[in-house]
């Protein structure tokens, strides 16, 4: 069974914000878009809504990450 997912217009506009700090985070949302199309169980039931609507977490990977590992990867080069 496969499920439709929206996205609300006040989630499009804090995710066109959250592009300018975290690159990656189109992918990291496309991801789980496919998932919850595919298992309606993924995350968590918002309380009230009879398990119509759910909320999800998702695990941005950081610009901070990157920044750091390319700092490492300097001292390495360097060493």
């Amino acid at each position: 069974m496969t499920y439709d997912v929206y996205l609300t217009h006040t989630f499009k506009k804090c995710l066109k914000i959250l592009k300018k700090k975290y690159r990656n985070i189109k992918t990291d949302i496309i991801g789980v878009i496919r998932e919850l199309e595919s298992d309606s169980t993924v995350g968590d039931p918002v309380p009230g809504w009879n398990r119509e609507i759910w909320k999800v977490r998702v695990a941005v990977a950081s610009n901070e990450i990157d920044r750091l590992l390319k700092k490492l990867s300097d001292e390495l080069e360097a060493f």
